[in-house]
């Protein structure tokens, strides 16, 4: 599944029968997050324990971006792969490192 944005590229792979896999490429922020909001939906509709979010090729996220990835954590266990330096930035600004797990293929 691709889903293509203006900005925003998602793509779900699943890694086995309990982890599914969200590629993320571009822009999370409020045009975007509509797009986004719904690839989390389709990867959590399975219910899998554990959803990864490849996020090395996120160039910026905002609140809405934000929001997305704190309702996704109240549903399953969420991990971040490779978050961009820019991503990194913002989830320490708004004091939610500790809430998502780190991912390392």
């Amino acid at each position: 599944m691709g889903e293509v944005d203006e900005v925003l590229d998602v793509e779900l792979r699943a890694i086995d029968s309990d982890r599914m896999l969200l590629v993320v490429r571009g822009e999370i922020d409020l045009m975007t997050a509509t797009s986004f909001r719904a690839a989390v939906e389709s990867a959590l509709s399975d219910t899998p324990s554990r959803l990864v979010l490849d996020l090395a090729d996120v160039g910026f996220i905002d609140s809405s971006g934000l929001a997305v990835l704190i309702e996704a954590s109240r549903r399953t266990t969420v991990a971040l792969r490779h978050p961009s330096a820019s991503t990194e930035r913002v989830l320490e600004a708004s004091g939610l490192t500790e809430l998502f797990e780190a991912d390392d293929p």
